[in-house]
């Protein structure tokens, strides 16, 4: 889609113009609203010229195309699928402005800008390692959540995967039967309480 045609611009001088043999601008609209209207374009064109219809939509968190589309051939006929990176990202993103906008999280032994990268990167092996096994993948996420948030004087890996190839330090430790020392603080139950809705339960939800 385009609204600007670089074969009719050229020959804006020129009598000639044979529109048949090129691709000439087919949107007038603002360029935000652009994507919204070829994917309704491509889904209801799919439906009327070739009897298919789209199933899923693969897409970011704040796409405005899926909402174009989700009801195109009945309610929520249209499942929307997301790129692993965008959940991260948005987990990160959601946590930067919670910080931001809500006082007493940020600050040392709280939440940190170490912390949600470190959060991120948990879950995004989380959710890699677990593709096609939605249970596990949610397991995976719980797990990464309360291991991130754990520390010398709380600790929360009951959730962590047990046994000698454990990614989990303090599980691999108890299993050879060797003292863990974690030197890191843990996160206060009023930080964790804050962050929980914003980081395992919007991943699990969009697994």
């Amino acid at each position: 889609m385009s609204h600007y045609c670089r074969t009719c611009k050229t020959n804006d001088n020129v009598r000639y113009k044979n529109k048949e043999n090129h691709e000439c601008s087919n949107y007038v609209g603002s360029s935000g609203n652009m994507e919204p209207v070829g994917v309704y374009r491509m889904f209801e064109r799919s439906k009327r010229l070739r009897k298919l219809q789209y199933s899923q939509y693969y897409g970011d968190g704040d796409s405005k195309g899926f909402e174009e589309v989700k009801n195109i051939y009945g309610n929520n006929s249209v499942e929307k699928l997301e790129c692993i990176g965008h959940v991260q990202k948005r987990v990160g993103s959601r946590l930067r402005k919670l910080k931001k906008n809500e006082k007493g999280l940020g600050g040392k032994g709280k939440l940190t800008d170490k912390f949600i990268d470190k959060l991120q990167n948990y879950y995004g092996i989380a959710i890699r390692s677990n593709v096609g096994n939605l249970v596990e993948m949610q397991s995976a996420v719980l797990a990464a959540f309360f291991h991130c948030c754990s520390g010398k004087n709380k600790e929360m890996h009951q959730q962590c995967p047990t046994g000698p190839n454990s990614w989990c330090k303090f599980q691999k430790a108890k299993f050879a039967r060797i003292k863990f020392v974690d030197k890191s603080p843990a996160l206060p139950n009023s930080v964790v309480n804050s962050i929980k809705k914003l980081t395992w339960i919007f991943v699990i939800r969009n697994c």
